[in-house]
């Protein structure tokens, strides 16, 4: 039910008719073609958003926001499932009270089937399993104040340890690990006190249960499994005579109990329980209070913290989301023909520049068809690249070559016969058939600039020259398009002799994602582009949050037409797609539309009821009228049916408020002016939630162009008949 908008932080145009020209402060993109001089004239698009802000939202809103209702396995190496990036583990761990020494039961060991009563951090809604199980040792607790002992024994006065217990019973070993540790406090050769040392959850006990295989993470004393130290554990821990002539119950053991109200809760998720959980992160503090359990057993409340990784086993998903790019249409036509723009990620990084279109002089100062960053002469100034660099690898085309001496000779210079350079190749001369002959050829150092088809030629002073004595020839090597490589996953863009340049782009995801996305247009159809990016944005955050050799970076979007449509000498193809940049003086900039789903619904206690009928008056009872651009508000709605039931009470019919009814329920905004909306219906990302309050809806001001007054829209469904409800519901944003 949230949609958060952010805003491109560069865009511009690249043209070929002017291929150093810049357009970055331009008010329009563009992404044509157009005939000129009867040359095809193309143009194209670039803007990117800014990663942090991609970043910051998937982890404040996406990442490890809630249970699902099935098991989600951590994905930890790649590539793998589509959901790579996002999936997280958060499970509610066994971590005792914090809270109290103890938690008393009357008689009552659950399970629990609660939800928590207040986080630390945003999650709600999840319900957990609480379940009584044993006893557990307490860090710093006196264990001989709940159960004194008076054993015989003979020490000094002062105090021993740590001592490690075992519940050692009739010669069965019950504790398969057990941490749990004292000191002793002796005075007139008796035990004041036996203080547990250990900390944290190294003082659980392990043991295994009387009469089965199966294993707790607690040690029970249910069961009578009495905690002991024996003479021979004392002697080994501190030496003989420290402490001795150790007797009880005529065994030479010291035992121990521990207080039948000292019980431990685990805590664990429930999936499948609607509803599910939301915004739930891990080091988030969960409180059951002691009244939430039946019959009151608890005698405080129950403080847990949500650990990751995993504990239980029990895995915590990302909430469903999605990531739209929009562009607002200023100017498209020639669509008496169908037209398709495709949405690639760029690959390498640009300059905006502060160009406009045909300004004269123009404008260099940023990418263009030909630079990515600047152009001419200055110093940095990079190209766009039109071919890749040569492999490193084997070059399997050459000519045949004999040599007198069989050898290896390298770091050989190989500059090709078009503009290639920087190469360094191996060449290894072998026995074949009795001759010496060149056999293999190795690429040990890329260079850049290669075309498919070049070739590079090592001369026969040369290879002279070198260990391998007097050649036949020279060796010539051939490129074919295997030995050149732009890098993983992207391609070159348009290379003609005339027209080298407009950008580079990939075209795979090490990730296994599809990230090129296309829009088609046909005539009188919508004209606006609105494509669906999220598998390109998982790309990007892989890169910059998980792993920057996962993915690839955000060096934003390219725009174009269709390769069947550029470049292409006929009128009759032709089409004009111009959009409003960032730089627009209008509403409508290009911006990406971040959508999850936070629906909530649990009424709790609430006493009231859901609206059952569509004839009903809605209004929002919190509305304040204006709201600042960088808040987020959560608007309550009112619903109440237009005609009531009559009923004998002393209290208007009126008063009393309605739920919308569950999963059929939405809102949707507009522009007051235009009437146009801004965040339209939307069955997944708009729904809207209910709580113990009443029905509400979040909304993200930072998406709504300040200084302009918005309308409400509400939609809901009751018995088959769907309703919206527009009551000139209006707010304004205003800028701060």
């Amino acid at each position: 039910m949230a949609i958060y908008k952010i805003f491109p932080t560069k865009d511009t145009s690249l043209y070929t008719i002017s291929q150093s020209m810049n357009t970055g402060l331009d008010e329009i993109l563009e992404a044509s073609t157009y005939i000129r001089d009867t040359l095809p004239q193309v143009s194209r698009y670039l803007l990117q958003f800014s990663q942090p802000e991609i970043d910051n939202w998937v982890t404040s809103y996406i990442s490890g926001s809630g249970v699902l209702g099935e098991t989600y396995s951590v994905i930890s190496s790649f590539p793998d499932a589509s959901d790579f990036l996002f999936d997280q583990t958060m499970v509610a761990g066994p971590t005792y009270p914090t809270s109290s020494d103890g938690q008393g039961l009357n008689n009552s060991f659950g399970p629990w089937d609660l939800i928590p009563s207040s986080s630390t951090g945003n999650g709600r809604g999840q319900h957990f399993n609480v379940q009584a199980h044993g006893s557990y040792f307490i860090p710093n607790r006196d264990i001989v104040s709940k159960q004194p002992i008076t054993p015989t024994l003979t020490a000094n006065n002062g105090t021993y340890g740590p001592l490690i217990l075992s519940n050692d019973q009739a010669g069965v070993n019950l504790t398969s690990s057990l941490s749990a540790s004292v000191n002793l406090t002796i005075h007139d050769n008796q035990i004041t006190a036996a203080t547990i040392v250990n900390n944290g959850s190294a003082s659980y006990v392990t043991s295994t249960l009387p009469g089965t295989d199966a294993s707790s993470p607690y040690f029970s004393y249910f069961d009578n499994n009495d905690l002991y130290l024996t003479q021979t554990a004392v002697d080994a821990a501190l030496g003989a005579g420290v402490i001795s002539n150790i007797d009880t119950n005529g065994d030479a053991e010291l035992y121990f109990k521990i207080g039948a109200d000292d019980l431990v809760t685990t805590i664990s998720v429930l999936e499948g329980v609607k509803p599910y959980g939301i915004g739930y992160r891990p080091g988030d503090k969960l409180i059951f209070k002691s009244e939430s359990f039946s019959d009151y057993p608890m005698s405080d409340d129950i403080t847990i913290t949500l650990s990751s990784p995993t504990v239980s086993g029990s895995n915590w998903g990302n909430r469903e989301f999605g990531v739209d790019l929009r562009n607002s249409a200023a100017v498209v036509n020639g669509l008496n023909i169908d037209q398709e723009l495709k949405i690639y990620p760029v690959s390498g990084s640009w300059g905006m520049g502060s160009g406009k279109l045909f300004n004269s002089p123009s404008t260099t100062d940023g990418a263009s068809w030909t630079w990515r960053t600047y152009s001419g002469s200055d110093a940095g100034a990079l190209k766009w690249q039109t071919v890749g660099q040569l492999k490193l690898g084997v070059i399997t085309s050459l000519n045949t070559v004999t040599t007198t001496t069989a050898g290896t000779i390298t770091a050989v210079v190989a500059d090709g016969n078009q503009s290639g350079v920087g190469a360094r190749i191996s060449i290894e001369s072998v026995v074949v058939d009795g001759l010496n002959t060149i056999k293999t050829v190795t690429v040990t150092t890329v260079g850049t600039t290669y075309a498919p088809g070049e070739t590079i030629t090592i001369t026969k002073a040369v290879l002279d020259a070198s260990a391998l004595g007097v050649s036949s020839g020279d060796l010539i090597l051939t490129l074919d398009s295997s030995n050149i490589n732009l890098g993983d996953f992207s391609t070159t863009s348009y290379n003609s002799l005339d027209n080298a340049g407009g950008g580079n782009w990939y075209t795979g995801s090490n990730l296994e994602l599809p990230v090129i996305q296309s829009q088609s247009f046909s005539y009188g159809i919508g004209v606006d582009l609105s494509v669906d990016v999220t598998d390109t944005i998982k790309t990007w955050y892989t890169n910059s949050i998980v792993d920057d050799t996962v993915g690839f970076p955000n060096d934003g979007f390219l725009v174009k037409q269709s390769s069947s449509k550029e470049f292409v000498n006929s009128q009759a193809t032709t089409a004009t797609f111009r959009y409003f940049s960032i730089d627009t003086n209008t509403i409508y900039p290009p911006l990406l539309d971040l959508k999850w789903n936070d629906w909530y619904y649990n009424t709790g206690s609430s006493t009231n009821k859901t609206l059952e009928t569509p004839e009903a008056f809605i209004s929002i009872y919190n509305n304040a009228g204006t709201y600042y651009s960088q808040s987020e508000e959560r608007f309550r709605i009112a619903a109440i049916p237009k005609y009531p039931d009559v009923v004998f009470q002393t209290a208007s019919l009126y008063t009393t408020n309605f739920y919308l009814p569950q999963a059929s329920s939405s809102y949707a905004i507009k522009d007051t002016d235009t009437n146009e909306f801004v965040i339209p219906f939307d069955s997944t990302y708009t729904q809207i939630s209910s709580d113990t309050t009443s029905s509400y809806f979040d909304i993200y001001m930072n998406g709504l162009e300040p200084e302009r007054y918005y309308t409400i829209l509400v939609k809901t469904t009751v018995g088959g008949t769907t309703k919206v409800f527009d009551e000139g519901i209006m707010f304004k944003v205003v800028n701060g």
